[in-house]
């Protein structure tokens, strides 16, 4: 009985969420006002407010687009960095998708809630670069990112 009691107890120990990672959540913006990306007619590519990217074992990103009268259109990627940019949402030679990563989402024309595994590479920033393609209205993005630890 006591091996038993003592097996149940190792059993749970290793697999109690106690001892999974810690997990954290967070709205990736390109502004300091809101929590989603709007890329009004006039814009075509959106760059997000870079963001630390801390030691994770498992990323995930969350996004949904809508758009006000009409579909939307968007592409999705990964930028990443060894420096934060000169200028936040700006273009900054410092700044590729990575070899590995390429598009995280293309031509995303539905208004529903998608979630990805994402492979960031090990460097210490990243932020994302949204793309309108062949649309005429205002589209806004929202990105949530999901880290483990």
């Amino acid at each position: 009985m006591r091996r038993l009691i003592l097996g149940l107890a190792i059993v749970l120990l290793f697999t109690s969420q106690a001892f999974a990672g810690r997990m954290y959540t967070q709205y990736i913006v390109a502004s300091d006002t809101s929590t989603t990306t709007l890329l009004p007619t006039t814009a075509t590519s959106v760059y997000t407010h870079s963001f630390p990217i801390k030691s994770g074992e498992y990323f995930s990103l969350g996004y949904k687009a809508t758009s006000v009268g009409g579909t939307p259109n968007v592409n999705i990627q990964l930028q990443q960095s060894t420096t934060k940019p000169g200028t936040e949402g700006a273009t900054d030679t410092d700044w590729v998708v990575p070899d590995n990563v390429g598009n995280i989402a293309t031509g995303v024309t539905t208004e529903t809630q998608h979630w990805i595994a994402l492979s960031p590479v090990p460097l210490p920033y990243a932020r994302f670069l949204v793309n309108e393609i062949g649309s005429s209205t205002e589209t806004q993005v929202t990105l949530i990112l999901t880290v483990v630890e």
